[in-house]
C-alpha cells in the first residue's frame, strides 16, 4: 500500500475511533502516524489531530506539545495552519494573552494574505463583540 493511502487509512481509523468515543485508541493511531517520519510533512496533520484529542482528554500540556511539533514540521512551508490552531486553542482554554502573542508573532512574519486576514479576524474575536 502506498504511504499516502496508508496515512489516509490511519486518519480514517482514528476518526472512526473518535466517533465511537475511543479517544485513547484514536490518539494511539494518530501518534503512530505523527511519529513515522516516512510520511513526511503530512505528519503535521496527525500532530494537530493528536493535539485535538489530547485536548479532549484534558491533557493541555500534551496538546500544546503536539501543536509545537506540528509547528516545527510546517516551518518549511508558507502556511501557518498549525500555529493558528494553537493560538485558537490557547484562546479556547482562556489563555488569551498567549493566544494574542502568538497571533501577533505570526502577523510579524511572511504570510499568505488570506491567512493574515484570518488571523486579524481571530484577534478581533479575542477582543469580544463590539460595544
Amino acid at each position: 500500500m502506498p504511504l499516502k493511502e496508508l496515512f489516509d487509512e490511519g486518519l480514517y481509523v482514528a476518526s472512526r475511533l473518535m466517533e465511537a468515543n475511543n479517544r485513547h485508541d484514536a490518539l494511539t493511531v494518530l501518534q503512530l502516524l505523527a511519529e513515522n517520519e516516512a510520511f513526511g510533512d503530512v505528519r503535521m496533520m496527525a500532530c494537530i489531530n493528536c493535539a485535538l484529542v489530547s485536548g479532549y482528554l484534558g491533557n493541555v500540556d500534551d496538546a500544546l506539545a503536539w501543536y509545537d511539533r506540528a509547528i516545527a514540521i510546517e516551518a518549511a512551508h508558507a502556511t501557518r495552519f498549525a500555529a493558528r490552531r494553537k493560538a485558537g486553542y490557547l484562546a479556547e482554554i482562556g489563555r488569551n494573552d498567549e493566544s494574542l502573542a502568538l497571533y501577533m508573532e505570526l502577523l510579524s512574519g511572511p504570510l499568505p494574505p488570506e491567512e493574515a486576514e484570518q488571523i486579524r479576524a481571530a484577534i478581533d474575536a479575542l477582543d469580544g463583540p463590539a460595544a
